[in-house]
């Protein structure tokens, strides 16, 4: 039995500090990452406002007709252009430069977690073949190469759209010229965190793939390999159900979602060959001791309610996703429909709750947020409120996608949730404009979230440029949620909004609502 001492951690212990080792090394490319990104925006930034300034003085508008007509305006969409193809061929520099301190991880990570579980008896030396880990380095750098290069493409489109679609100059063209950049920055950072996710993916499978070779080099030891999930508060529930698997050497993985923190323990056979699985501690025991706040942040309102009732078990909370361009991975399942669960009791299991579950009331994820992580910081450096964010988006019950959300999206999802609402996030698609989500309170309706100002024009506008983008490339945009965070619906403004279909000929909504103060308010359209 290998429980571990003070002076011999157990093997699940050795595989805790080893992902952290990795995870110092993933951090810094994030960093890294984030520092190019920030430095080739700041090369163009000021030009970009000049030029902006000047055309909105000059014509009133930036349109695509601006790029013939002004030349400085066409050489600073070359300068982005340039530098986004820079960044897309760095990131598969900066992760290739890490593979040998990456696969050198593994290697002596898996030799000391199969020691750990022999102890006292010697562990023979493996050579793992020099032509197995080239393999890994020629995969991981074809598969960067793949996903990096149409990355500069996909995110020039998207500062591109968003400079050229139509803004008028208002009263003062340097501060519509100024919100242009932003907004334009804004985009930039989307391509900024998919690089990001791209470097810590792929370095991942990198490592586990060290492991695997290394692990079929000891294979006349081991009986194969366990999915060894991280468990804490904040474990996914599709980590929690793969959880103590066991597989073959030959088998990938694990194959979890992107950044996924997820380990690949090798298995000891005994000498009897027998498999001693001891250390491992069990994920219906983690689950059974959180909170019931946790465990329905991990389950989410209708998942909690279903495994109560004895209908959603641990072992489905899984499912699998094929993605083309990219591996199989697990991601959370969805609960059974409420007709399932409803009115069912507990099954006995320990913490699982009684047949009362039903009258207590949902865990406030926002407030449980900003008790875990505290409010949202001010003044620090850009990566600290990313992070920030991205564990603010970590602890909500849902399957993103790979997606890593703005503040404002995070807020509103907690709230959302919070009002009792459940939603299914679709997640972007480098190709195609897509709706945010689909609202599964209401029959799976695909709705597009906007967060604007509370008037009437400003979200008429916000609406018509959502849809008619959308239309260019044949996608349909026509449900509407108008997220006015924590400020209270003013009055007269769903009256101003009623008419909004009256004489359109095009670019009709067929659903609107407006989200105020944590309460859903249907605008009573008038459809022509």
């Amino acid at each position: 039995m290998t429980t571990g001492t003070p002076e011999q951690p157990s093997p699940y212990a050795v595989e805790v500090a080893l992902a952290a080792a990795l995870a110092e090394l993933a951090n810094a490319q994030d960093a890294q990452i984030a520092q190019a990104w920030a430095a080739a925006w700041s090369e163009v930034s000021a030009d970009l406002l000049d030029v902006l300034t000047v055309i909105l003085s000059d014509v009133g508008r930036v349109n695509a007709t601006a790029v013939v007509r002004y030349e400085r305006f066409a050489r600073v969409l070359a300068a982005i252009a340039d530098r986004l193809d820079t960044l897309a061929t760095n990131l598969g520099i900066t992760i290739t430069n890490d593979l040998a301190d990456v696969l050198a991880q593994a290697q002596t990570g898996t030799v000391e977690l199969i020691a750990a579980q022999r102890l006292s008896r010697p562990l023979p030396h493996r050579e793992v073949p020099t032509a197995a880990l080239d393999a890994i380095v020629r995969r991981t750098t074809q598969q960067v190469t793949s996903t990096a290069l149409p990355l500069a493409d996909e995110t020039y489109a998207i500062v591109l759209g968003e400079l050229t679609r139509g803004v008028a100059a208002g009263d003062n063209p340097r501060q519509t010229a100024a919100r242009m950049v932003s907004r334009a920055e804004d985009h930039m950072n989307f391509g900024r965190a998919r690089a990001q996710n791209i470097a810590r993916t792929e370095t991942l499978d990198a490592y586990r793939e060290g492991e695997r070779v290394t692990q079929q080099a000891h294979a006349d030891l081991l009986a194969g390999w366990v999915w060894a999930a991280h468990l804490g508060s904040r474990t996914c529930r599709s980590c929690l159900a793969m959880h103590g698997q066991v597989f073959d050497l030959e088998v990938p993985g694990p194959n979890d979602h992107p950044s996924g923190r997820c380990g690949r323990v090798p298995v000891v056979r005994e000498e009897d060959g027998s498999v001693d699985l001891s250390w491992l501690p069990s994920a219906e025991e983690h689950f059974a001791g959180l909170s019931v706040a946790d465990q329905k942040a991990i389950l989410g309102k209708d998942g909690y309610r279903a495994w109560a009732a004895g209908d959603f078990p641990m072992e489905a909370w899984t499912t699998t996703r094929h993605a083309d361009g990219w591996r199989d991975s697990q991601v959370p399942a969805s609960p059974p429909s409420k007709g399932g669960a409803a009115g069912g009791g507990g099954d006995g299991r320990p913490g699982a709750p009684g047949s009362d579950v039903s009258d207590e009331p949902p865990p406030s994820y926002r407030e449980a947020a900003l008790a875990r992580f505290g409010p949202p910081p001010v003044d620090v450096e850009p990566w600290e409120a990313r992070e920030y964010w991205a564990q603010r988006q970590g602890a909500l019950p849902l399957d993103f996608g790979g997606d890593i959300l703005k503040p404002h999206e995070v807020e509103f999802v907690e709230r959302f949730l919070d009002a009792g609402e459940d939603i299914e996030w679709i997640p972007k698609d480098p190709a195609l404009p897509t709706n945010d989500f689909f609202w599964t309170s209401r029959e799976r309706l695909p709705v597009e979230l906007k967060s604007t100002k509370a008037r009437a024009a400003t979200i008429h506008g916000r609406l018509v440029d959502a849809m008619s983008r959308a239309a260019r490339q044949g996608v349909t945009k026509e449900n509407f949620i108008v997220d006015l965070g924590d400020q209270a619906l003013p009055g007269g403004l769903i009256d101003e909004l009623v008419d909004f279909n009256v004489d359109r000929r095009k670019y009709l909504v067929a659903g609107l609502w407006i989200f105020a103060s944590g309460r859903v308010h249907a605008v009573p359209l008038v459809q022509p």
